[in-house]
């Protein structure tokens, strides 16, 4: 991604982004079903085991985060289009 080609590079950062937002809608099932029903609070200060929960909420930090970087990516190349 040196941007050389700004059409490209743009297509592989929403490529990305469109694959950030499926996992997370793909862990926030994961999560609900976790819970079922009950409070995050009330998950981690009750359940039997919490390692796969921690590691749930790991992915959907990352992706949140690769989320708002696309976005920050996209701002700039839009911003630099007409250098280019």
């Amino acid at each position: 991604m040196d941007g050389a080609d700004p059409e490209a590079t743009r297509a592989l950062v929403e490529e990305r982004a469109a694959w950030a937002r499926g996992k997370l809608a793909r862990y926030e099932r994961v999560r609900e079903a976790l819970l079922a029903g009950r409070s995050e609070e009330e998950y981690l200060r009750e359940a039997d085991r919490i390692g796969p929960y921690l590691t749930l909420m790991g992915g959907i930090a990352f992706e949140e985060e690769n989320l708002r970087w696309c976005a920050r990516v996209l701002t700039i190349l839009k911003q630099r289009a007409p250098l280019g």
